[in-house]
């Protein structure tokens, strides 16, 4: 029997980027890449400073994967290697790419606080090397309060559920308890998510896919040859 749910604490997160993340770098599609999108992001727990004084700490940053010139022509690697950016994600303040600017992570040995941790990280959907790739979020709180206000305004749905009709609808009171979506809501974002990924692969023809768990939402993601956008594009005119 699998333990009881609970939320991912601090520990936890830093033992999946660190012990279980890498395992999978090797099987990820070929856009996902140390220089292919334009920009990787992380999101902190806790807000963490910067270099720069009086400047407000950050829950989120943005590090580019390329140096460009004003022409946005590449000039220099960010990332050094693919070890270099997996080490970004595990420790960000310590091999944060924007080391020397003023908005690099604070060294974290000078300062008396625990270090960031990422609690999500994120790449870009610009890209580099693709003419296109493509991502449908899928998020359990949105079927969630679908379902909440199919159920309270006599089959109207919207997309924004209040916390009556959260209640109303026994969501914020099922598994996960408090939560604005059950894990019946996951289990349909993760089944949308799968026929996602069938449409993109049968409609159009996208060679590499991928479908994402974040815990609370289900990220499908492909690249799509170009040529095929153009077939489908005429096909739905």
């Amino acid at each position: 029997m699998p333990p009881p749910w609970r939320p991912a604490t601090r520990e936890d997160l830093h033992t999946y980027y660190t012990e279980t993340f890498p395992e999978y770098v090797d099987a990820l599609p070929s856009f996902v890449t140390l220089d292919g999108p334009k920009q990787y992001a992380i999101a902190f727990r806790e807000p963490y400073p910067i270099r720069k004084q009086h400047a407000p700490e950050r829950s989120f940053i943005r590090r580019d994967t390329w140096q460009t010139k004003g022409s946005s022509d590449r000039t220099n690697h960010q990332f050094d290697s693919q070890d270099h950016l997996v080490e970004f994600i595990q420790y960000p303040a310590r091999y944060d790419p924007a080391q020397g600017s003023d908005y690099a992570l604070a060294d974290p040995d000078l300062l008396e606080r625990p270090e960031p941790r990422p609690e999500a990280v994120y790449y870009a959907l610009d890209h580099w090397e693709r003419p296109w790739v493509l991502a449908v979020d899928i998020d359990a709180k949105d079927i969630a309060a679908q379902r909440a206000s199919r159920e309270s305004t006599a089959n109207e749905t919207d997309d924004d559920a209040d916390i009556e009709q959260l209640q109303s609808a026994g969501i914020l009171n099922s598994a996960p308890e408090g939560y604005p979506y059950a894990f019946t809501d996951i289990e349909d974002a993760l089944e949308y998510g799968f026929t996602v990924q069938e449409i993109f692969e049968d409609d159009f023809a996208a060679t590499e896919t991928l479908v994402v768990y974040s815990g609370k939402a289900v990220i499908s993601t492909c690249s799509i040859p170009i040529q095929n956008i153009a077939t489908t594009s005429k096909v739905a005119r």
